[in-house]
């Protein structure tokens, strides 16, 4: 039988080689990687049964790596060790998808033990059609910045709601696309119908055709199915939902209120079809402009969905590139690239106009020109090298962050109220005070 084979990933050296020694005693063999970086690239070459992996690391965090590890194969088991300040930040990667936790130190007999654990719950390999359906869902929503903890608690939200209608607002390439496909198949299921329009393309003489096809005034004439009940039992999505006439918009309406359709082929009826809209602008600026109905303007309105800007995520630009990395060279047969620190944080300080859909692009361009090869800043675009990247925080910087950040939330939760806000702190409301003096928050 072919031995165990485990990747650990943490900064500390020693402590990588010291459970390294005791898990090889076992009879288990070792993959070591000093960084969250390194321990993605190493995953996805040397294919390991199983990761140990640390909570807190400079550079990529280890839910950030957790979270590319599970994307990339959602069937690989990972434990996570954590310090004794970081078991809250751990029992949140079980939630993501960890097997279990360790608090540091722990016996090696523990780790050993939670390792068979880990192996003998291990399930099947899924299959093909499977495994990508999970792998598209974990790419959707990967991230653990705020904005994205945000969209994915209102996706759930309204996954589980089973709305007929929901709005994706966001930016050219921001994704909206890939949300509302998982949005179809988590609601109404992978098999259901799916059908796209984009209202941007059409004719005005054309759309209402498209949507609610044609019945024969004479005898002879061939009807033609409209999209809308073409998605009957499944989903309609509509891009750009504000090009549409105001007279289509009004049948629309019509459809929304109702559920029931003039039926080409069997009569009126009714037609169960979940309506998923998006837009890249504000839909207020359409209906001023008298381009949207407001009754419509309305409906639409009832039920939005942010997909944030690529800018406003943060870390999460180094795990999609690092994930576009792996996806990238895969499809198209190539050696994987290697993204530099320099590089990365040369990707971080970019401000991506194009967002997501940019990123990929950039990522198949450099898997193309420098096969297998380890880039450098010197290697990206003139529109990229000549950023200024920001230095890196000292410790003390991030920990006056945190306590800022902390501070701040509370005094959200207490609106304002300095009493309710040191109380939630656990500190006295003089110790307050001090504190938003010293954080130049008073």
């Amino acid at each position: 039988m072919t031995a165990t084979r485990v990747l650990i990933v943490d900064d500390e050296s020693k402590l990588v080689r010291s459970i390294s020694f005791a898990l090889r005693q076992a009879g288990i063999d070792c993959l070591l990687s000093y960084s969250g970086e390194q321990g993605i690239a190493v995953a996805q070459q040397q294919q390991p049964d199983l990761v140990l992996l640390d909570v807190k690391m400079p550079g990529a965090s280890g839910l950030d790596v957790l979270q590319t590890l599970k994307a990339n194969n959602p069937n690989l088991p990972v434990i996570m060790m954590s310090a004794l300040d970081a078991t809250q930040d751990a029992v949140r990667a079980v939630k993501l998808g960890a097997f279990d936790y360790l608090s540091k130190p722990f016996d090696m007999d523990d780790l050993i033990q939670l390792i068979g654990d880990a192996m003998a719950e291990r399930s099947p390999v899924p299959d093909d059609s499977l495994r990508e359906s999970q792998q598209l869902e974990q790419a959707v929503l990967l991230g653990s910045s705020p904005v994205m903890d945000t969209l994915r608690a209102q996706f759930e939200r309204i996954a589980k709601s089973g709305a007929r209608c929901v709005t994706l607002q966001g930016e050219v390439g921001v994704g909206k696309a890939v949300v509302a496909r998982e949005l179809h198949r988590r609601t109404r299921g992978p098999d259901a119908p799916l059908v796209e329009l984009n209202c941007a393309t059409l004719a005005p003489d054309q759309a209402e055709l498209e949507l609610f096809g044609h019945v024969p005034t004479q005898a002879g004439g061939l009807p033609r199915r409209g999209l809308i009940e073409m998605a009957d039992g499944g989903t309609l999505f509509l891009h750009e939902v504000e090009a549409l006439p105001l007279p289509v918009q009004t049948r629309l309406m019509v459809f929304l209120d109702t559920g029931c359709l003039q039926s080409v082929v069997k009569g009126g009826g009714a037609v169960d079809a979940q309506l998923i809209v998006s837009t890249h602008e504000d839909l207020s600026d359409a209906l001023i402009q008298e381009r949207l109905r407001h009754d419509l303007y309305l409906k639409l309105s009832a039920l939005p969905l942010l997909v944030p800007p690529l800018r406003e995520r943060g870390k999460d630009i180094e795990l999609l590139a690092l994930r576009f990395v792996h996806d990238v060279a895969q499809r198209a047969g190539q050696r994987q690239i290697t993204l530099s620190r320099d590089c990365l944080d040369h990707l971080l300080a970019y401000a991506w106009p194009g967002n997501v859909r940019e990123l990929k692009n950039l990522i198949e361009r450099l898997t193309v020109l420098y096969p297998g090869a380890k880039l450098e800043d010197s290697d990206l675009p003139d529109a990229l090298r000549g950023l200024a990247v920001p230095q890196a925080q000292t410790i003390e910087e991030q920990m006056r962050d945190v306590e800022r950040d902390l501070v701040l939330d509370a005094l959200a939760q207490a609106r304002g109220r300095k009493g309710q806000a040191a109380e939630k702190l656990g500190i006295s409301r003089h110790a307050l005070k001090r504190k938003l003096r010293k954080l130049g928050l008073q």
